[in-house]
């Protein structure tokens, strides 16, 4: 969209409207000013919402939404192509000549007349996009009626005018921001912005070009495949190049990391994708991706990726609990993060030491420092939360206005399934109510009106929850009925001290409301940070627990009220995400979900992305590619460990125990459902373990890091009198997934029951919902998540082509048809129904 000729230039760079005008325009410190921190969705909601009531307010001027917009910068040796999208055009009827750009912006609290003058960064954006639209054959205004007749030429000679619109996600309320100028003064500052940019998009495009010549002349860094590996590269590469999902189930040894990121940085080189997100549940497999992509640097890559690190783990000054009046490394962070943004971009892996060590010596954020490197890094590495959880998604990435495709790559995509229902919940607990009212009393005594009703009503419903724990014929709902008027009939769920509900408490929403309404200038009136944090604390735990219940609330919801130990702790409790996760990626960035342990398939397909025909993932089932002899695996499947046999088959157990780590001849780990069975049965076995074993490890609830890494270390000492280490763990825990104990580190594990998560009213409830909706309630609750817990322990054994060892499961339900059909093809188990049983089979393999 220029008119400029000359020269072809060397290099093509694009830059979205937004990245150019922040690169150039941003000033100040961090904020959290009233339009920072809200979420995409929350800001899409709100200006739809101001959309419709322009329309109707408008009179001959017709407003239209998301104005996409292109124009081309032309330097001797740099072609700048911008792109964005222009939040509303306004155009007066018969005169598209015209038309005028208006950016809106949401924010938190009621709008003031004298609140708002503008952002120099928001006057930028709309600047911006007033200059583009004066520019020939915009393809944005094709699908405008209304623009069929705009002459640019037309445009340009008269005043143009843009606007800013702040407006209120609480009641609509705005303030509406105009600034006029002509066309050569829109011109002139144009050019002034791109020339401010230009240094960095001259480095940039070389970096790009030298990029891609990498990635082209990049091969495969091994000489041979790993079976499987072939298959499950080719099925990435086409996924990510038509956007479409994948699920993968690749067992260890198959080479996972390298058979995604090798393909996705292909596509990467293709221009098919943007960015490629390594989403991983733990620190370890990220250390696994960034020693991956080290791997391909080794073999002639030149790539730039960011480990990210989340805010309390890589913050520098904690004492100031981000508020960024007081912070040092916010309060000028735009002024100084040029040059540490030109130190990171210099190193191809940015790592958080990096980004801290930037921190200290530019004064700036390093937390925010990471995410504004993250912008010019080809693959970003950290947890899953930061593109699927909405309270941390990266909203410059996978914002509305985004409109970038990304390459998702989600790392032992197992830990996703409860981790995404936990992202999508919201609780409310009585404890934070009372800690805050503490600090109240002390700073802010005038507030403690406010909150009285929130207190008196946790206190009614938690009185009647207590009060209903002792009937045996107590009516549904009956001690929400204490606190909610009009509660229609429907499914609901009661236990002692327990009550769901599948309506939304709209009486304690709209204290809840109040009390966030006010909150906003009670945080602005505490100066003491200690007393600060807990009303702060409240505030956000309020905050979210209103934009679920508003934004998200669906039929796939409950509200629980449990009191515990004298306190009320309130949830919103999602119970399928799949419609919330398949909307982040649909039709826009290409989702690869794989793990070792997604079995069955169909299940992690339906909780990623649902039903509907059209958003269902193609599917991959991959070989084990080590020989299935090295792993020997018996069942003791005349063994009884459900809760009501406990007892009577203990002995049973810690025999059977005893067997498999005497015929394992080596290191062992023992797995146990709970820390409550393990307790139980320990005055048994660890005597007997004594007798058999140099060293017994048990696992603690309050296990530290050094304590953990304390157990990790045993099993690399050598035998003694030919007694060996034997730690005794939980399963799904931090010892049954992450963690290599190759070779002779490990040679047997044994495993106790099934993994079936503890009953409770919580886990019954999502069994209805799915028999409702799927007719495998028992399946989806119980049966799915804990036989991934036992594969996720038995996979600590056998992590490499040379490794053998023992695998024991302890449990009749292992016999069963719908246990048999989850194995992996590579099990061949041999079934003991006694204990001589298995003693004679022990004895046969370890000869």
């Amino acid at each position: 969209m220029t008119e400029q000729t000359g020269r072809q230039p060397a290099a093509v760079l694009s830059v979205s409207a937004r990245n150019l005008v922040a690169f150039v325009h941003r000033d100040g410190g961090l904020s959290f000013a009233t339009y920072s921190g809200l979420t995409g969705q929350i800001g899409t909601q709100t200006h739809q919402s101001f959309y419709r009531a322009l329309r109707q307010k408008a009179g001959s001027s017709q407003p239209e939404e998301e104005i996409s917009l292109e124009a081309e910068w032309v330097s001797p040796d740099l072609v700048l192509q911008i792109r964005g999208r222009a939040d509303l055009l306004l155009i007066p009827e018969g005169q598209p000549q015209a038309a005028s750009i208006m950016e809106v912006k949401t924010v938190a609290g009621p709008v003031e007349d004298s609140q708002f003058k503008g952002e120099t960064l928001h006057w930028a954006q709309a600047r911006l996009y007033a200059y583009m639209l004066g520019l020939k054959a915009q393809a944005g205004l094709s699908r405008l009626a209304s623009m069929q007749t705009f002459d640019p030429q037309a445009y340009r000679r008269q005043p143009i005018r843009y606007s800013l619109a702040y407006v209120s996600s609480e009641d609509l309320s705005c303030r509406i921001l105009t600034r006029e100028e002509s066309w050569t003064q829109l011109a002139a500052w144009f050019a002034e912005t791109c020339q401010a940019y230009l240094l960095f998009a001259q480095n940039q495009a070389r970096y790009h070009r030298l990029r891609q010549a990498s990635i082209k002349a990049l091969r495969f860094p091994f000489p041979q495949l790993r079976e499987g590996q072939k298959t499950f590269m080719t099925m990435v590469l086409r996924h990510l190049a038509t956007r479409t999902p994948l699920l993968v189930q690749a067992p260890t040894g198959t080479g996972k990391t390298l058979s995604a990121l090798y393909p996705a940085i292909k596509v990467l080189g293709a221009g098919t994708v943007d960015q490629i997100f390594y989403l991983t549940a733990k620190s370890a497999t990220q250390t696994v991706a960034r020693d991956t992509l080290q791997l391909l640097r080794e073999h002639g890559l030149l790539l730039r990726s960011v480990a990210l690190q989340a805010k309390e783990k890589i913050c520098i000054c904690p004492e100031c609990f981000c508020d960024t009046q007081l912070c040092p490394y916010a309060r000028n962070y735009y002024q100084q993060v040029g040059a540490a943004l030109d130190e990171g971009l210099a190193a191809e892996a940015v790592d958080p030491a990096l980004c801290r060590e930037l921190g200290r010596k530019h004064q700036v954020c390093p937390f925010e420092l990471q995410l504004d490197l993250a912008t010019y890094c080809d693959v970003i590495i950290g947890d899953y939360n930061y593109v699927f959880d909405p309270r941390v998604r990266l909203e410059r990435f996978f914002g509305s206005s985004c409109q970038q495709h990304h390459a998702l790559l989600v790392d032992e995509a197992h830990n996703l399934a409860e981790r995404a229902l936990d992202m999508y919940s919201a609780v409310f607990e009585e404890t934070k109510l009372m800690q805050a009212a503490v600090s109240l009393q002390k700073f802010l005594p005038q507030a403690l009106p406010v909150l009285a009703p929130l207190q008196a009503y946790l206190t009614r419903l938690r009185d009647a929850l207590l009060k209903s724990e002792g009937s045996r014929n107590q009516a549904p709902r009956a001690a929400w009925s204490a606190v909610e008027k009009g509660l229609t009939e429907g499914q609901a769920m009661s236990a002692p001290a327990f009550e769901a509900l599948t309506q939304k408490p709209r009486h304690f929403l709209q204290l809840l409301g109040r009390f966030v309404s006010s909150c906003r200038e009670w945080l602005q009136d505490i100066d003491d940070l200690e007393a600060k944090r807990p009303v702060l604390d409240l505030y956000l735990q309020a905050l979210f627990f209103l934009r679920v219940s508003g934004e998200f609330w669906s039929a796939s919801y409950c509200v629980y009220a449990r009191a515990s130990h004298g306190q009320l702790t309130l949830q919103l409790r999602c119970l399928d995400v799949s419609d919330k996760l398949i909307r982040i990626f649909r039709n826009q960035h290409a989702a690869v979900f794989f793990s070792a342990t997604l079995t069955p398939l169909s299940y992690y397909n339906q909780v990623f992305c649902g039903l509907a025909r059209d958003d269902r993932a193609d599917s991959l089932d991959l070989p084990s590619p080590f020989p299935p002899e090295n792993l020997k695996l018996l069942i003791a499947s005349g063994i009884n460990t459900t809760y009501l046999e406990r007892r009577a088959s203990a002995l049973a157990v810690v025999q059977a125990l005893g067997l498999g780590v005497k015929a394992a001849k080596g290191n062992c780990l023992i797995f146990f459902p709970s820390y409550a069975y393990l307790a139980q049965l320990q005055p048994l076995l660890t005597p007997l373990l004594q007798r058999v074993a140099a060293t017994v490890l048990l696992q603690k609830p309050t296990m530290n890091e050094a304590g953990r890494q304390a157990f990790l270390a045993a099993f690399d000492q050598p035998p003694v009198n030919g007694a060996y280490t034997v730690g005794v763990a939980v399963m799904g825990g931090s010892f049954s997934e992450g963690i290599d104990l190759l070779g002779e580190r490990l040679k047997g594990v044994l495993i106790v029951g099934v993994g079936l998560p503890q009953l409770g009213p919580e886990r019954e409830i999502l069994r209805q919902y799915y028999e409702e909706k799927s007719h495998n309630g028992f399946q989806y609750a119980y049966l799915y998540p804990g036989f991934n817990k036992v594969l996720q322990a038995a996979g600590r054994l056998i992590r490499s082509e040379t490794d053998q060892g023992l695998l024991l499961l302890i449990d009749e339900r292992y016999a069963r048809p719908d246990y048999r059909q989850l194995f992996p093809a590579h099990w061949q188990p041999v079934y003991c129904e006694s204990l001589k049983e298995l003693k004679s089979s022990l004895s046969s393999i370890s000869k």
